[in-house]
């Protein structure tokens, strides 16, 4: 038998939030509830105004694949700007080549100098 999923969005709190509901069947055969709670995040626009894209301020979110794979890309390349590096990527590469962790780091604070 599936178990019973439910989302419910929540408006309360410092942004709105996001509940994953659901009911799990132990081995015991008890019935246990399961409720996982995500943050929606809305202080980062995107760089959408007016539902159009402006090249100017588009933002790139990076996963690990791109990180591992593509770095000399992403420190030779002018053009990139405005990078959202989530933890749990720099995380990841981190724990598969620390030599490419330490370049990722210092890319991260290089362009903080820099403001």
């Amino acid at each position: 038998r599936q178990p019973v999923l439910g989302v419910v969005a929540m408006e309360s709190g410092p942004g709105p939030r996001e509940l994953n509901v659901f009911l799990r069947k132990t081995r015991a055969n008890k019935v246990r509830k399961i409720v996982r709670e995500v943050y929606l995040r809305d202080d980062i626009d995107g760089g959408l105004t007016d539902g159009s894209l402006d090249p100017d301020r588009a933002v790139i979110v990076i996963d690990t694949n791109v990180a591992l794979h593509q770095m000399d890309f992403l420190c030779e390349d002018q053009c990139i700007s405005n990078v959202v590096l989530p933890y749990t990527v720099l995380q990841e590469v981190r724990h598969r080549n620390m030599n490419t962790y330490h370049r990722l780091r210092s890319l991260a604070t290089e362009g903080d100098e820099d403001q």
